[in-house]
């Protein structure tokens, strides 16, 4: 503004003062594109207040980031990595990318796909299965447990297993999960032996 009004007062008294109004203008061009990221980080960050898609400690995943979210200001995103690293996003990226948010929810579904050999029973592994997924004291009744066979053939059969649960409790289920799919094929015996080829190497 003072440099508007100083060139208006030159003007009054007979100065050429195109020269610094151009002047002037460049000056402002190059500030402009100077802080348009900032700008422009600056705009994200305001819609990221209004919008709040998430909140701090919140676990989200943005930008090819995924951890807790700390902190959140008018330019930047501070996410904390499960490996203890502390990431800034710029809120451009963050409000202009795909954003994850894990914890919006109380509740989250574990999906856990595993193989079993085709020589095991299906229905006395479908059996068992189901039979230890009830023992797991973490899993909500409702939404029920499901349990899919999702394919079969002369090799093998995959099994997943649907499970609801706290959503803070997720890491913990998917291990008990595991644990007892394990569990499962070691009580089961498989009901059919193939013979072993005669060129095998054991023979």
């Amino acid at each position: 503004m003072l440099a508007i009004v100083c060139v208006s007062v030159l003007g009054v008294f007979g100065f050429l003062v195109f020269s610094f109004a151009a002047l002037i203008g460049a000056a402002g061009l190059a500030v402009g594109l100077a802080f348009q990221g900032t700008l422009s980080n600056l705009a994200a960050g305001v819609m990221l207040l209004i919008f709040r898609p998430f909140k701090v400690l919140d676990v989200v995943q943005v930008g090819g980031v995924k951890g807790t979210v700390d902190e959140i200001d008018l330019f930047s995103t501070i996410i904390d990595t499960v490996d203890h690293r502390r990431v800034y996003v710029p809120n451009s990226a963050v409000f202009g990318a795909i954003i994850e948010n894990f914890s919006y929810f109380d509740t989250t579904r574990v999906d856990l796909v595993f193989s079993v050999d085709a020589a095991f029973d299906v229905g006395a592994i479908r059996k068992e299965l189901e039979k230890l997924l009830g023992k797991i004291p973490l899993i909500r009744e409702r939404p029920a447990p499901a349990l899919v066979l999702k394919n079969l053939n002369f090799k093998m059969t995959e099994w997943e297993i649907q499970a609801w649960c706290n959503t803070s409790e997720s890491a913990a289920i998917r291990e008990k999960c595991l644990m007892m799919a394990r569990e499962a094929i070691d009580v089961v015996r498989p009901s059919v032996v193939y013979p072993r080829h005669l060129n095998s190497v054991d023979d």
